[in-house]
């Protein structure tokens, strides 16, 4: 979709393949100016579906870095896709991709830890547990990670990475969704 200077894009591509690039979202400099979008956002999916498939398991995070983040804590082996419009429209973001989630047996939330992140694991689920396995990603506790990408900037010795890896195995159910399913 081009170069821009001053900009560090994050490419968000649709499923079809690689190539299929529909939009941009730019991370600009100045942060108050937002992150602005360049082509058509609207036919975007979640940030790394074009690398998606089909399997056992794949994790959901709110943010891009996050995304990139946990698949390197799970040695890049494991799909981890992101939303792409932030906490607020967590619940639309999956629901637009769902054709790619439902491919997978279980999908593990990684929402961040703070009251935006804990609403949208609840909106989604309320939306989307009777069409997707959902399991909830807690952070490891203690340490006030607000994130997963906060989690790999912290770890020194590799015990960290090992306890978010646990963290997406063991991800588990909640029982709250029940009464909306």
């Amino acid at each position: 979709l081009g170069a821009f200077p001053h900009h560090l894009p994050m490419d968000l591509a649709v499923r079809r393949h690689v190539d299929d690039h529909v939009a941009q979202k730019l991370r600009l400099k100045d942060k108050d100016n937002g992150f602005p979008w360049v082509g058509n956002p609207k036919e975007a999916l979640l940030f790394g579906s074009h690398l998606g498939g089909s399997g056992k398991r794949c994790a959901v995070t709110e943010g891009f870095e996050d995304a990139m983040a946990l698949s390197q804590a799970l040695g890049n082996t494991w799909p981890v896709f992101s939303i792409i419009n932030g906490a607020g429209n967590a619940r639309k973001d999956i629901i637009k991709s769902l054709g790619l989630l439902q491919a997978y047996e279980t999908v593990v939330l990684f929402f961040d830890e703070d009251d935006a992140g804990r609403q949208a694991v609840d909106e989604v689920g309320r939306a989307c547990a009777h069409m997707l396995n959902l399991h909830v990603g807690r952070l490891p506790p203690g340490r006030g990670f607000k994130d997963c990408c906060d989690v790999l900037k912290a770890d020194t010795d590799g015990e960290l990475v090992k306890a978010l890896v646990n963290c997406f195995w063991r991800g588990r159910r909640r029982g709250g969704w029940q009464q909306w399913i």
